[in-house]
């Protein structure tokens, strides 16, 4: 274990997937005609939010276009099927399901970068028709039924089961054929992908995971609500020239945005400025989110309330059979999306000899989901308080997410801010278009690069773009009993450097081993393990608090976070000289066992405080461990000091805590500690 003496705790020789920092529109440039894709997988329909793909084309500056499907619609439906002959995708395959729902596969974004033993997986699968299982290292896999074929398109191999990130790629790898055939038959190889801006560490690696399997080469990771933002400010500032006007003459724009799809919930605080070049910044000052709640939450609420009601009047349960399930939630999403437009639907059902049917309003279907709403609200209220502005500073309500096509939302947002949220965006389309925009700003896309472009000096040159995102959760490191000691705290702009000293914590300690978590809570086994990392080589000695090692980190502007530890005492070889990195004493990072891991410790499901009585135990443990520094740090003073006779006892005393630390299972209450700190003073002053 170790011990930060001062600063922040940085470990590793590790590479963890951040939120980005775009570069300016002309700091690279590259000839010839390039083609860009901004894709995002989303998870909403036209209306409220199944499971949805969206693609868009950047053919240079102002020229983003939404690109169309085979069957000529905007938005792809989420689903992989499996059949004898072939492998379906969109909507082919969402029919497919309703006749074997067991071959079909959906709402794989819950699954992707997940642990098999998430609550949240545990919870879902008891409502898909497929398989979740778990594999070797406790990583999610999916089965779906023996015989069936991926299609030409995956090398026509028989497969029962598949992982996330396969599943995502049969998806991107469709959506890719669709913008290359838009595209004239162009070959499309550069993309920007969207993510959660709450999505965590395994999660955008296996996103990004999964975009290489499409044979993409994946340019960035953008934060969806990001992405929305810079589609509000593409359409409505930059788009329209009054940046220039507004933006350039002082006036900064707080934008939220509220980013509800059928998935995942997103709330991100971001200020639009002119920058110190004249360039249009787009600043992320905080982001708070629920990975698990969206249009799907809504759907299983409902899907259960009527299911309940079919099989009072079919008198059978209707949930065990997967056919009728299958048809009864086709039936729930179609009534979802009606009651944005009315006050009360009917719902049938064919079952046999039997029509089961029942009405369901409005007001039953906001009732059923009360909670959800609420804490849509009280999300957005945390991001406020994290970002340190009042209500009352937000320029803009920008949706995004086709759930935030729900009256309510719209009319609690309404109700908070005092205006209605803007509409200007669509919102099933935004994320793609902005992921687009961020495509071009990566590749430099010259207004000459595209058949159709304006010629060069017809019109005035759009201003620069540039964007700062932050990290959406802490990043620490289990310093000693199971305390988490944070490294990089949430809503930290990137790019970001930092460095920090380390002494032993224990006597005679030949080696000091980090494990790195990201999370909000005050233990680190209610976050979410990312690794270990480990520096052996020290000379053991009786532990003091001197500084022995040095960490340094680095997340560069591609979000990629380095860290490197070096031996600078009591080590056999010392590791640094001038900032140059010695290899002797660097550790390194071991991730390939996350998942099991976090099965084993039980954490990685909350990893936020999200109640009253999360935070007062977390409160309590924070100060009962600073009160067990202060303990040993004090028996470390009064052991180096103290020789003589007379002070033996305390001397005496001070060891036996020491010893007695090490074999401590678990924090003490901060009163226990505070009263052991009082005796040595009561001796020591004697």
């Amino acid at each position: 274990m170790a011990w930060p003496a001062r600063g922040r705790v940085f470990v590793g020789e590790l590479r963890i997937e951040f939120p980005r920092k775009t570069e300016t529109r002309h700091s690279r440039t590259r000839k010839g005609p390039t083609k860009t894709i901004g894709g995002k997988e989303i998870e909403n329909s036209d209306n409220l939010g199944t499971s949805n793909c969206c693609v868009a084309l950047n053919r240079g500056p102002d020229k983003i276009e939404i690109v169309p499907n085979d069957l000529g619609k905007r938005l792809t439906p989420s689903y992989v099927a499996f059949s004898d002959e072939q492998c379906l995708v969109g909507d082919a395959a969402k029919k497919y399901g309703l006749k074997y729902p067991d071959r079909c596969v959906f709402e794989v974004k819950r699954l992707i970068g997940r642990s098999f033993h998430d609550c949240n997986v545990q919870q879902d699968s008891k409502m898909w028709p497929f398989q979740v299982l778990a594999g070797p290292k406790s990583e999610v896999l999916i089965g779906v039924q023996k015989g069936a074929k991926t299609g030409a398109d995956d090398g026509q191999a028989q497969r029962s089961t598949f992982t996330p990130e396969e599943i995502s790629a049969i998806l991107l790898r469709r959506m890719k054929k669709f913008a290359e055939d838009y595209a004239g038959g162009l070959t499309i190889r550069d993309a920007v992908i969207t993510v959660p801006a709450y999505f965590n560490d395994s999660q955008r690696q296996a996103t990004r995971d999964a975009g290489e399997r499409a044979g993409l080469r994946v340019l960035r990771l953008m934060s969806e609500p990001t992405a929305a933002a810079l589609a509000y400010g593409q359409q409505n500032l930059i788009g329209k020239g009054s940046f220039d006007r507004k933006i350039r003459g002082g006036l900064e724009k707080k934008i939220l945005v509220f980013d509800l799809g059928g998935g995942t919930f997103d709330v991100s605080l971001i200020t639009v400025k002119a920058g110190p070049s004249g360039e249009a910044q787009f600043l992320v000052n905080a982001v708070a989110g629920d990975g698990h709640l969206g249009g799907a939450d809504f759907d299983s609420r409902v899907l259960a309330h009527v299911a309940e009601e079919f099989a009072r009047q079919c008198g059978e349960d209707i949930t065990r059979k997967p056919k009728v399930m299958a048809k009864l939630r086709s039936a729930v999403i179609e009534a979802k999306h009606a009651l944005s437009s009315q006050l009360e639907i009917d719902i049938d059902l064919d079952y046999g000899d039997q029509t089961p049917s029942t009405k369901i309003g409005r007001a039953t279907f906001e009732m059923l989901n009360r909670e959800l709403f609420e804490e849509c609200m009280e999300i957005v209220l945390r991001a406020l308080r994290a970002a340190g502005v009042s209500k009352d500073e937000i320029t803009e309500v920008v949706l995004a997410g086709g759930s935030t096509r729900i009256p309510i939302v719209q009319d609690k947002l309404t109700a908070l801010f005092g205006k209605p949220p803007l509409k200007a965006i669509h919102p099933d389309e935004a994320v793609a278009y902005g992921a687009a925009v961020q495509a071009g700003l990566l590749l430099a896309i010259s207004d000459k690069c595209d058949e159709g472009a304006a010629v060069a000096g017809s019109n005035p040159p759009p201003p620069k773009v540039s964007i700062q995102d932050v990290t959406p959760l802490s990043i620490g490191t289990d310093s000693d009993m199971d305390m988490m000691a944070v490294l990089i705290r949430r809503n930290t702009p990137i790019p970001a450097k930092g460095k920090a000293q380390f002494f032993c914590s224990m006597d005679y300690q030949p080696a000091m081993q980090f494990k790195l978590f990201e999370g909000e809570r005050a233990l680190c086994s209610a976050n979410r393990y990312l690794g270990e990392f480990t520096l052996t080589g020290f000379t053991p000695v009786p532990a003091s608090g001197k500084p022995v090692a040095q960490l340094l980190l680095t997340i560069d502007e591609d979000g990629i976070l380095h860290a490197t530890a070096e031996a600078t005492d009591n080590h056999r070889e010392l590791g640094m000289t001038q900032g140059v990195t010695i290899q002797t004493g660097k550790g390194t990072l071991i991730k390939d066992d996350a998942h099991a891991v976090a099965a084993a410790t039980g954490g990685g499901s909350a990893m936020a405080a999200n109640t009253a009585q999360d935070e007062a135990e977390d409160k309590a443990i924070r100060a009962a461990y600073d009160s067990r520094k202060r303990l040993r740090e004090l028996a470390w003073a009064i052991r180096q000091q103290y020789h003589s006779a007379c002070y033996l006892l305390c001397s005496q005393r001070a060891q036996q805590i020491l010893n007695a630390m090490p074999r401590e299972t678990k924090l003490l209450p901060q009163s226990e500690y505070e009263r052991m700190i009082y005796e040595l003073q009561m001796i020591r002053g004697r």
